[in-house]
This record gives structure tokens, C-alpha cells and sequence, in this order.
């Protein structure tokens, strides 16, 4: 508080109001990006789907998360939520690659013409290729050419009569085996940005945009002063 001799009355000086409860809203927000990405990726897990505005969720959750710890709201404090909403949505996206095998192998059951070639290039790992063919195709590799159409042809020829004896767990085997190599020499900032696309973007924009906005100071209307203040009618 302090006295302007211009004015009648002491002058409040405003301050902002600090509870000393930032290290705890700051582990709470950490705590509340990561709890919702778990729920994340296990809803895409559970479901076979990646939901958009499931996204808009783990900003909305670390806003809520850090407010419901301290009432203090400045503009550090709204750029940490934005950035653990950040790390909340990008962990999901990880943890969505890295245990996405299996959905992959999913849909390469259903991709006959992909699963053909991945059982012919299991059966030549094998040795199940006929004497032949094994031997034309070892021939190829060793000069380290491309395989030939015919060649290629003569190996589906005989991944055909394999997969018409193999179960449907057989099958699935080798699409896991298939889709793990896949995700194996794809590294972690290719597999996440794979997944995203211009809605991904928006959704998370607007998530960051949630956290932002919770934590951010409230702006007041301006006070008007003394010289402003209309005249009172006689």
C-alpha cells in the first residue's frame, strides 16, 4: 500500500498473489499428462482407434489438474501447462507407436497380396523354398541384384500352397513377425510422425491452447480514473 499526495485515499498496489503452491500444480500437471495419455493409448488400444478429440483431453486435464492446486495465475505458469500438455500428448503418441504391433499385424492378416510376399521371404529364411528356386534366389542375393519377375512369381507360387495350409494363428505369426520388423527400423520420430495428420494438429493445438488458457492470468477492466470518472449531474 502506498500514498499518493495527488489523491485523497491510500493507492492499493496490485501484486500478484503467490500460495507456494507452483511445485506442487507443476507435479500435478506432469502427473495429470501422463495419467491421460495412458488413458490415451489404451482407449486406442481397447478400441482399434486413434479419437482426435480424445487429444483435446489431456490438455483439458492438466489445466484442470494444476488450477484445483493453486489459485495463482501467470503467464509462467500457463506456458509450463501448455508445454506439459505438450510432453502429455507427444508420450501418447509414443507409447501408441510402440505397442501398435499388433494392430498392424491386423491389418496385414487382411492383406493377402502382403501377406503372400512376407510368408515367401519367411519360407526362403527357412529353406522351404523348392531346391530351385532356393538356389536362384541365393544367386541374387550374393551379387546383391533384384529379384526377377519370374522369380518373384515362381516364390508366391509356392507361398500360395503354404498359406492354404496354414491356421489363422500361423497366419497372424507371421504378420507379427512382419509388422514388428517394420516398426523396428522405423525409429520414434518417424512412427509419431506417421500418425499425425492436419486434424491430429488441430486437436492438439487446441488442447495446448486449453492448458494455456486455465492457468493464464485473468485480465481485469481497467479502472477509470479520478479525471475519467463522469460527472455526477447537480
Amino acid at each position: 500500500m502506498s500514498f499518493d499526495p495527488g489523491r485523497p485515499g491510500p493507492v492499493v498496489t496490485a501484486a500478484v498473489y503467490d500460495d507456494g503452491r507452483t511445485p506442487l500444480a507443476l507435479a500435478a500437471g506432469l502427473a495429470a499428462a501422463l495419467l491421460a495419455d495412458g488413458l490415451w493409448a489404451m482407449l486406442v488400444f481397447l478400441t482399434g482407434y486413434e479419437i482426435g478429440y480424445v487429444a483435446w483431453g489431456v490438455g483439458l486435464l492438466v489445466g484442470v489438474a494444476m488450477s484445483r492446486v493453486t489459485s495463482r495465475r501467470t503467464q509462467q505458469l500457463a506456458y509450463a501447462a501448455a508445454a506439459l500438455a505438450i510432453i502429455g500428448l507427444l508420450a501418447g503418441k509414443i507409447f501408441i507407436f510402440s505397442s501398435s504391433t499388433g494392430r498392424v499385424a491386423d491389418e496385414l492378416v487382411e492383406n493377402q497380396e502382403v501377406l503372400r510376399g512376407a510368408v515367401a521371404w519367411q519360407m526362403y529364411n527357412d529353406g522351404q523354398l523348392e531346391p530351385a528356386t532356393m538356389a536362384a534366389v541365393e544367386a541374387v542375393e550374393a551379387a546383391g541384384d533384384t529379384l526377377s519377375d519370374a522369380l518373384w512369381a515362381d516364390m508366391l507360387r509356392q507361398s500360395n500352397a503354404r498359406l492354404a495350409q496354414m491356421s489363422a494363428e500361423e497366419k497372424r505369426s507371421v504378420a507379427l513377425f512382419v509388422a514388428g520388423g517394420a516398426l523396428h527400423e522405423m525409429d520414434i520420430v518417424d512412427g509419431v510422425r506417421a500418425q499425425l495428420s492436419v486434424f491430429d494438429l488441430l486437436w492438439l493445438l487446441l488442447a495446448v491452447g486449453t492448458a494455456y488458457r486455465m492457468m493464464a492470468p485473468q485480465k481485469k477492466p481497467a479502472t477509470p480514473s479520478r479525471e475519467q470518472e463522469p460527472a455526477l449531474p447537480v
